[in-house]
């Protein structure tokens, strides 16, 4: 290029891809929610039955069980350990769970 030549125009202004906030946490939360016949705890959007397979996250890793719940919203409903090696857990608000893998 000699002194002559206009310089490449650059487009303003420029676009760069801009990291946004999550507004969605990035473990699903555990819902309480209205079912077909009632109350029912929902996970990602999905119904949560009596009996389904869950994981819990643990600081040693994730750890799979069954949900179990009475019912009633005045109840939290539990995670019970296969095995009987670990005593069930009390499902607050608080914890990390996904559908069992």
């Amino acid at each position: 290029m000699n002194s002559l030549t206009p310089a490449p125009r650059i487009p303003f202004p420029l676009h760069f891809p801009v990291s946004r906030p999550r507004r969605t946490p990035p473990f699903p939360a555990l819902e309480l929610g209205e079912g077909l016949y009632g109350p029912r705890y929902y996970l990602a959007g999905k119904p949560v039955y009596d009996g389904s397979p869950l994981e819990l996250c643990t600081p040693e890793g994730w750890v799979g069980g069954l949900f179990v719940w009475s019912g009633s919203p005045a109840d939290r409903p539990k995670l019970v350990f296969l095995g009987g090696k670990l005593p069930p857990v009390t499902l607050e608000a608080h914890r990390r769970l996904r559908w069992e893998a």
